[in-house]
């Protein structure tokens, strides 16, 4: 699901919302905040990172594979978002087996504006 809206509409609101919910029914495989004020959720670069931190919490498959990953290039959390994604999200999950429907949800896009990022997420 994309949600947009003007600013102060209340999307953070809602994002929040849906984590909340999400994670009540241990769903919530992860959540990113963008916020340009903090250092290290300004930047598209953490975002990876922080889903596969939390995939890796929540299926030990997935954590090996992420490990796997970061052990044959150690540079990996340092190379462009392209490479992140498919390193640390897209390949460890695509033989995961989750016994439930997962969500993960993103907030302020606007706040780390990248297009590769918000090409990887379109598609």
């Amino acid at each position: 699901m994309l949600l947009t809206a003007v600013a102060g509409a209340g999307k953070t609101t809602v994002a929040h919302t849906v984590a909340h919910i999400c994670a009540d029914r241990k769903q919530l495989a992860s959540s990113f905040f963008f916020n340009r004020e903090i250092e290290g959720r300004n930047k598209p670069h953490a975002l990876f990172a922080t889903i596969a931190a939390d995939l890796s919490r929540m299926d030990p498959d997935i954590a090996n594979r992420v490990a796997a990953a970061i052990e044959e290039d150690g540079r990996l959390p340092s190379t462009p978002i392209s490479n992140q994604f498919v390193d640390l999200v897209l390949n460890p999950c695509q033989r995961a087996s989750f016994v439930r429907p997962v969500a993960i949800v993103i907030d302020a896009l606007d706040e780390a504006w990248d297009d590769c990022l918000l090409e990887i997420l379109r598609d």
